[in-house]
Order: C-alpha cells, then sequence, then structure tokens
C-alpha cells in the first residue's frame, strides 16, 4: 500500500512558534546524530510528543523511527515551486512523497533500541534493525564535535551520492521540527539533483516555476544541529537518486 505526505510550505509570510531552547543536552545531542560507532547499519531518531500515558510514548517515538526506516529503502518524491514577483510577492512550495507504508509496519516488529531518552517534553529512541543496509558516512560530512559544522553554510559534493542541508525554525513540537528539517534537506536533494526552471515575465510580474521529480533511496539524515539560541533546526542529509 503506497502512502503520500504532503508537505505545503509557503514562502513568503511563514511564522511558526519559536522558542528558546529549553530542551535537555542528552536529547539535543540524541536529536542531533544518528550515527553509533558501535552500530553498522543505520540509525534513526524516533521522537514522541509528551503523553497523558507515558507508557505509550516509546511505542509513537519507536513507530516514528520505523517510518524513517521504510523511507531510507526507497520512495518517489516530486517537488514544486512557484512563486511570483511583483507588488505582493508570493510563494507557495509543495514537496509529495511516496513511500510503502506496510514496510514501516513490517520494520516496526523488528526495530532494535539502542538508546532512550525520557524528559518532561517527551521520548526519544534511537533505533535500528539488522535488516536494513549499512550505510558509510563520508568523512567529509562529519563535523568531529565542530560547532557550528561547517556544513550549515556549504553542503559538501560527494561522488555518488546527493546531500542537502534543510534548516527550519524550531517549534514547540520537537518531532515535528525534525520531521520539517528532514523534508527541507530532502527538498533540496531533489532541487541539486535535476530541476526543471521555467521563468516567464507578464508586465511588472514574473513568474518561477521549478519542478524535479526522482526515486530515492537510502535516504539518511546524518546529523543534526541546533543553533545556539535554540531557534534554528539545521537537519544534514544524503541519498542515492535513481
Amino acid at each position: 500500500m503506497q502512502i503520500v505526505i504532503l508537505t505545503l510550505l509557503i514562502v513568503f509570510g511563514a511564522t511558526f512558534d519559536s522558542f528558546p531552547m529549553d530542551f535537555p543536552s542528552e536529547v539535543r545531542q540524541a536529536v542531533r546524530s544518528a550515527s553509533s560507532a558501535e552500530i553498522s547499519g543505520p540509525v534513526f531518531v524516533g521522537i514522541s510528543s509528551r503523553r497523558r500515558d507515558r507508557e505509550e510514548e516509546n511505542a509513537y517515538a519507536l513507530e516514528h523511527a520505523a517510518e524513517q526506516a521504510a523511507r531510507y529503502q526507497g520512495f518517489d518524491a516530486s517537488y514544486v515551486s512557484i512563486t511570483r514577483d511583483g507588488v505582493r510577492a508570493r510563494g507557495v512550495e509543495h514537496l509529495e512523497v511516496n513511500w510503502n507504508e506496510a514496510k514501516a509496519d513490517e520494520l516496526l516488529e523488528e526495530m532494535d533500541v539502542v538508546e532512550t531518552f525520557v524528559n518532561d517534553r517527551g521520548t526519544v529512541v534511537l533505533a535500528t534493525s539488522d535488516s536494513l543496509r549499512a550505510i558509510s558516512i563520508p568523512v567529509e560530512l562529519t563535523s568531529a564535535g565542530q560547532r557550528p559544522p561547517h556544513w550549515i553554510t556549504r553542503a559538501p559534493s560527494l561522488g555518488g551520492l546527493t546531500v542537502g542541508v534543510g534548516v527550519v525554525e524550531t517549534g514547540r513540537d520537537l518531532q515535528r521540527s525534525v520531521d520539517r528539517a528532514d523534508a527541507e534537506a530532502l527538498t533540496e536533494i531533489l532541487r541539486t539533483h535535476e530541476l526543471s526552471l521555467i521563468a516567464e515575465q507578464y508586465g511588472d510580474r514574473r513568474i518561477r516555476d521549478e519542478r524535479a521529480v526522482a526515486s530515492v533511496s537510502r535516504f539518511y539524515v546524518v546529523e543534526r544541529y541546533f543553533s545556539e539560541d535554540g531557534r534554528s533546526l539545521y537537519s544534514l542529509a544524503i541519498a542515492e537518486i535513481d
């Protein structure tokens, strides 16, 4: 069964609830990186917001990680951006991801939790599966503890892999902030790989239409970074494009 994820972003005039960074340091560290020296396979960050029944949080966080693991195995994606310049600038971005929902259900049964973090906002888990293809992180992408990491200003260029960096304003919902930053990184991967551009002029108005379509596999967020004030979240991702 195929499920479609639609991400609609208003480019101009968008506002999001932001707040100073008050997540515990261990949670910030868990969200930053999904890599582990002891594990050769990909590790995914699963997040659950605080629930009335706190015992439910681990299951929701693991489901979040399993969905990412399913998309790691492959999906089709398309991106559209239409902007209009003139007296009143307007723009819309649209990202559509088609992936196999049944894969997430299968992986959920076999995901291994590497580590769990619980705080007053919710639960974060790091999880992996032996059935997933191993991944090798190029040394050019590792920040080696550098803060801020070098990749937030310029994504490295790597042969065989497409790299994208996404950045969003941090919202009150940590899972939603992470998903939005990851979606922005995917958007940059699509735009970097192949982008058709149509620009037309109508009097004092200029319309710009950008589109990209690709089959994506091994989409993986190598590292995330919170700005010092906690108001921005960056995601560094890699993928193979067919």
